[in-house]
């Protein structure tokens, strides 16, 4: 499972910077639609339960941790893109993305026990 999502997760990127990229050369393309989320309202409602989830483990981490992940993994940004933007050494960079998933992993494992019980 780690592996298809690790991919999954890579494709979105790809597809992101593409998007990023074909906006800069045509800023007045309409977006697409997304053929693979069809109108599914229990599905809808799940995920912005786990959207507010996670943004509240968000706001629980250090800035600097805070900053690192929401570029990795809300603007699609590198390790090294985000160590070129930060100004920080990708040493740094790896370490706080490192500290961040898993205080996170900890925070919003937590909060699954607590909705099972």
């Amino acid at each position: 499972m780690s592996v298809a999502r690790n991919r999954a997760i890579d494709e979105r990127r790809r597809m992101a910077r593409r998007l990023q990229h074909e906006e800069r050369d045509d800023p007045a393309a309409p977006e697409p639609p997304d053929p693979d989320r069809s109108f599914d309202p229990p599905l809808e409602a799940e995920l912005a339960e786990e959207r507010l989830v996670v943004r509240e483990a968000m706001t629980r981490l250090p800035a600097a941790q805070r900053e690192v992940i929401e570029l990795a993994y809300f603007s699609g940004m590198t390790q090294v893109e985000i160590a070129s933007r930060t100004g920080d050494p990708l040493g740094t960079v790896k370490t706080r993305i490192r500290l961040a998933l898993q205080k996170l992993r900890a925070d919003l494992g937590v909060l699954r026990t607590r909705d099972r019980t």
